[in-house]
């Protein structure tokens, strides 16, 4: 059996197109994989065969390390991390700050520090992808696994000796460093970024030269290595949990979940920051708003417009009266619902603005909405603001939802598609009341600086449609692909995290004070957006989206055209033209 399983592991890797070499005897060969592995293929191939592996590259974005390789510029809340600074050999031994060992610590000095004993430390360390994609391995490396961050300064080799009966990761984070067992002559170079598993009572040896860093994991299986395992992918609540910090089962008290918190509007209501937006779900709004409400879901976004009796759209039924619907027919208190509506753009006066609230109060099935937006406050294309003879525009509108709201059956109004001179004018010189909701399109490729410039100035609560990017595929003239999810900065944002990319891009947005609305049928999708409430953001992966404002340019320009050149160049275009 034992050769048999040998030879199996073999004819696997041989298939992958994994590399091997040899250490002079088959107890030593170790693979290199081209690839990060899954949970499942690192288990049944490496842990239970006791074979070692590399993977190179596998640690290149984790946080520790990008902080490593620029130590001048330390955040902040990472530059009171304390390490246990030793000298040589001495056993004195001083207490200094993580940065200032970087900068200025002498040729000789090391330290090695449990990660539990940081906070901040902490959440720096990623646990790796083969322990996060698997929960068997997940849930037995959480309650038995050890974390040391260890550094050092030399001029001639160090040696690090390790003799273990558990499972061994070593996580390259700066320098490069040789290894070798004791049993074998051969060395294997260990680089900046790659990880390395080691099997159990092996012993072997780390020699380190110049300033190197690595993470040691180690961890004792409770598994019998007897049989194959199926791994059942966490879920994204727990993925992104135990990705961004690893202090559960370390320090031994429970994780305490970052919520992002509601948004405080400026009427004194509170609205969440992830909702459902409905225009998309059409036929399926209905058992679409089912699943949501049960999910968890508690913001709606929808408009007299998503329905099948306008001009606008070409919808079989009315998305307000299907929503209504689904509320009638759940068991979650009103009160804990928060409603958006708009107005149309052919029902903008005065008469027609309070019978359409009022129909959309009765579709809905409520006696009051949360918020109701002027759909599209556009006025070029209408009469001006005190146009005595106008009958239709979005100032009169505006008007008829104050009036409305002074009578109680409107809680907040708002604009939504508004440019930064017609908010400027409708804060300053126009509304009675608080303009309490702008709703733009917002993704990174369209930040719509200027309008959220202002929304922060006057305390306005800024939502963002199109989000995830789906418009840049129905403007004319746009992507058969949607550039939002296929950017590579994008993807790299969601790698450093280890989200999906849609989840990667609702949170920088929440991040960025945007609430977002976005729209799935898709039960998964549902989840998954929902949970970015529950993420935190990191700086690298924030302003790694930020810079990508403006580079397809505008398109609500009459001269916009598509870039015909790629996204990495027309990166470095705007670059060179920010340098002139």
């Amino acid at each position: 059996m034992y050769l048999l399983s040998r030879m199996i592991t073999l004819l696997f890797f041989y298939w992958q197109g994994v590399k091997s070499y040899g250490f002079g005897d088959y107890k030593g060969i170790m693979y290199v994989s081209e690839y990060e592995i899954g949970g499942e293929d690192f288990y049944n191939n490496f842990m239970v065969t006791k074979t070692p592996l590399l993977i190179p590259g596998a640690c290149q974005n984790w946080p520790i390390r990008i902080m490593l390789q620029s130590a001048g510029s330390f955040e902040d809340k990472f530059r009171n991390i304390k390490v246990p600074l030793k000298l040589g050999d001495s056993k004195d031994m001083r207490e200094v700050t993580l940065e200032e060992f970087e900068l200025k610590s002498e040729v000789g000095s090391h330290y090695e520090i449990n990660a539990n004993e940081s906070h901040e430390l902490e959440t720096l360390i990623y646990l790796p992808a083969l322990m996060v994609s698997c929960r068997v391995l997940y849930e037995d490396f959480a309650h038995n696994k050890n974390v040391k961050v260890i550094g050092s300064k030399s001029n001639d080799f160090v040696l690090d000796r390790f003799c273990s009966k558990k499972e061994t990761l070593i996580a390259m984070v700066k320098g490069n460093m040789k290894a070798k067992f004791e049993e074998i002559p051969e060395e294997v170079w260990l680089k900046d970024g790659d990880l390395w598993y080691v099997p159990p009572n092996r012993c072997f040896i780390l020699k380190k030269q110049g300033h190197v860093t690595y993470i040691k994991f180690s961890w004792t299986s409770t598994k019998a290595y007897d049989t194959a395992i199926d791994c059942e992918r966490p879920s994204l609540h727990e993925l992104t949990k135990i990705v961004t910090n690893i202090e559960e089962g370390i320090a031994g008290e429970p994780y305490h979940d970052y919520t992002w918190p509601d948004v405080q509007m400026n009427t004194g209501y509170k609205m969440p920051p992830v909702g459902l937006g409905t225009f998309r779900l059409r036929e399926k709004t209905y058992e679409t708003m089912k699943l949501a409400l049960k999910l968890g879901y508690r913001l709606f976004d929808t408009a007299q417009s998503y329905s099948g009796e306008t001009r606008l759209m070409d919808f079989e039924i009315s998305s307000e009266f299907e929503i209504g619907r689904a509320l009638f027919d759940s068991e979650v208190e009103r009160e804990e619902l928060f409603l958006v509506t708009k107005v149309r753009e052919d029902l903008m006066s005065h008469d027609d603005t309070v019978n359409s609230v009022l129909k959309s109060l009765q579709d809905l099935k409520t006696n009051y909405i949360d918020v109701v937006l002027v759909h599209a406050f556009i006025p070029e294309e209408h009469c001006g603001p005190y146009d005595k003879t106008c009958k239709s525009s979005p100032w009169i509108c505006w008007r008829a939802l104050e009036e409305l709201q002074l009578k109680g059956l409107i809680r907040s109004i708002g604009v939504s598609n508004i440019e930064s001179d017609t908010l400027k004018f409708l804060v300053g010189h126009f509304s009675k009341s608080s303009v309490s909701v702008v709703q733009n399109w917002f993704d990174p490729f369209h930040q719509d600086r200027a309008v959220r410039e202002i929304c922060q100035e006057k305390n306005i609560t800024y939502m963002g449609y199109s989000t995830l990017g789906t418009l840049w595929m129905e403007i004319e003239g746009g992507y058969d692909v949607n550039p939002v999810l296929e950017h590579k900065d994008v993807v790299e944002s969601a790698m450093y995290s280890l989200l999906p990319t849609t989840s990667a891009v609702l949170r920088w947005a929440i991040s960025r004070n945007v609430v977002v609305i976005p729209s799935t049928t898709n039960e998964d999708h549902l989840q998954k957006n929902l949970e970015t409430r529950k993420q935190n953001v990191d700086s690298y992966s924030s302003q790694l989206i930020d810079s990508l404002d403006g580079l397809l340019g505008d398109p609500e320009k009459e001269d916009w055209a598509k870039p015909s050149i790629s996204f990495e160049k027309q990166r470095k275009v705007k670059q060179s033209k920010d340098e002139l």
